[in-house]
């Protein structure tokens, strides 16, 4: 089961376990176009999903699908909404980059 603890507070995130991340299309696109992202996850339901695929393939950046419906994905982030997608800034010392496809 993914569970991310962080957010954008990328200075903590360096030392510690936590990601450092953008959440939502609008901020996962910049971080994509800004070069920033070193990873994508998005929602099984996540409505961008053909978008981001083909934006990534392009960048030759990973990706993980998680098989939750975005309000699972937002859960697993620590917030009591739905989350469609994140790009991982900074993976700190956590394993998440070893689930990219």
């Amino acid at each position: 089961m993914l569970q991310v603890k962080g957010g954008n507070n990328h200075g903590r995130c360096r030392e510690s376990n936590e990601i450092c991340y953008e959440r939502g299309i609008k901020e996962t696109r910049e971080a994509l176009n800004k070069g920033k992202a070193k990873m994508v996850v998005f929602a099984k339901n996540c409505p961008f999903k053909e978008e981001l695929l083909k934006i990534l393939k392009e960048k030759g950046i990973g990706f993980y699908e998680y098989q939750g419906m975005g309000i699972d994905l937002g859960y697993a982030c620590g917030k009591p909404f739905a989350i469609s997608t994140f790009a991982v800034i900074d993976a700190g010392n956590s394993n998440i980059l070893k689930l990219v496809k």
